[in-house]
Order: C-alpha cells, then sequence, then structure tokens
C-alpha cells in the first residue's frame, strides 16, 4: 500500500510557494519516529513536495489542519483527542488539529496500531520517519492525564506539518499480531471474571447492578495496559 498521494502532482509547497526543487541539500539534525496513519484520510498522508539539487526526494506529513492560527493546544490534543473543550466553550463537534502525535518508540506504536486494530477495528498502517527535530515538540504542561499519557507512549508532537526525509512502513510480524489478539482476549476474560466476581458479593466492581452483599456493583470493562502487554510479550519470548 502506497503511503505517498500520487494522483495529484504537487506544485506547491504550504507556503504556496511556486517551486518542486529544494535548493537546501544539507539534511538538518533529524529524529527517527513512528505513526500509525489513517491510510484512508486524505490528511494522514506522506506528501510529495520536491527534489533537492542533487535529486534527492522530499515529503511532508501534514496535520488534519493546516491553520497556524489555531489556538487548540497540545494538551487538548492529547486528553481530547478531536473533540472540542467544553471547558473552554468549544461545540462538543469534532475540531481539526493542527497537532500531529508522533512516537519515540516502536514498542509503543507497535502496540498502539495493534490496539486500534483488534480493539477498535480502526485500520492502521505503521511507519518509521525521519523528521528535523526542529520540528519536533513535547508536551511540558501540569495536566496529569496529558503528562502520563506522552510519557508512556514516548510522544512527540509536530505543528501543521513536519518535512519527512526519509520514511518506510512497517510490517508488523504474524507470530506478535497473533500474541496480541491471545492477549486481548485474556484482558477480556479478567474484566469478565471481575464483575463476576462483583456481582456475587465479591467486592464492588465497575457496572451497574447489585451484588449478592447487597453492594451495587458496576461491571468492569477490560483494560489493555501497556506494561502488561509488554510483560505478555516478555514471556511468550516475542518481540517487535
Amino acid at each position: 500500500m502506497s503511503l505517498v498521494r500520487s494522483s495529484v502532482t504537487v506544485d506547491f509547497l504550504v507556503d504556496r510557494l511556486a517551486s518542486t526543487t529544494i535548493t537546501e541539500d544539507s539534511e538538518p539534525a533529524c529524529e527517527t519516529v513512528y505513526r500509525a496513519v489513517l491510510s484512508d484520510k486524505p490528511w494522514d498522508q506522506i506528501e510529495f513536495v520536491g527534489t533537492t539539487a542533487s535529486r534527492k526526494k522530499q515529503y511532508r506529513l501534514h496535520a488534519r489542519s493546516t491553520d497556524r492560527q489555531s489556538d487548540v493546544t497540545i494538551e487538548e490534543h492529547l486528553n481530547l483527542g478531536f473533540n472540542k473543550s467544553a471547558a473552554r466553550n468549544r461545540p462538543a463537534d469534532p475540531i481539526d488539529s493542527p497537532w500531529i502525535s508522533f512516537s519515540k518508540s516502536r514498542g509503543w506504536a507497535v502496540f498502539y496500531t495493534l490496539k486500534q486494530d483488534v480493539v477498535f477495528n480502526e485500520k492502521r498502517v505503521l511507519v518509521c520517519l525521519r523528521v528535523p527535530k526542529s520540528q519536533l515538540q513535547v508536551y511540558n504542561g501540569a495536566d496529569r492525564k496529558a503528562k502520563a499519557f506522552a510519557s508512556s507512549a514516548q510522544e512527540c508532537f509536530g505543528h501543521v506539518f513536519v518535512d519527512v526525509h526519509e520514511y518506510s512502513e512497517i510490517k508488523i510480524d504474524q507470530k506478535v499480531r497473533d500474541a496480541f489478539v491471545q492477549w486481548v482476549a485474556l484482558r477480556r476474560d479478567v474484566a469478565q471474571y471481575e464483575s463476576g466476581h462483583a456481582q456475587h458479593g465479591g467486592h464492588r466492581g465497575r457496572s451497574r447492578g447489585r451484588g449478592g452483599n447487597g453492594y451495587a456493583y458496576r461491571r468492569q470493562q477490560p483494560t489493555y495496559p501497556y506494561t502488561n502487554w509488554t510483560d505478555y510479550l516478555d514471556k511468550m519470548r516475542l518481540s517487535v
């Protein structure tokens, strides 16, 4: 599957400069990052923008929104995805985020790609990219939820677009994929057991109902902790 737009010849860059030849031929300091792209979304594609003087191809990856004036913050991007913040009096409809999420961890990127596929039935293509360090930002805010997620995913962010100097698609080993399916089934079994235990008076659970001890309980929803997955991988003697 090609991740590069090929149906339209790109004659203009984002800033509308009419040029397909990039005169700067020295590569800046780059970072290797990973992204699980939505291959069916036109805005989440790696786009050819021109060549250097030495005929090296150059690419870009854009955010869903290319509005440089957007006031959507990294914190909102992390916590709310594409939903606007009620706290900032935004409507509840989806927004176009000007931020692009990347992970510096190959392991996390594989985990996220598989989770979106197996748990949420959302097909993504995992790619490895080399992008300029100067175009990447990290989250330095105080929000505990956002900090925890960004730290776990080793996440960094591009604003509006990033230049892509190299990229390649990562094929996830079938043994790893099969192990993930098995692990998800185990996590669901755990949640079902805990819900049944709560219903029969063992302890409070996480879904509405009333157990044998008279206490209200809540049905336990399955969770998929990254550290639990990596432990399972180690147990199966697999690596990504």
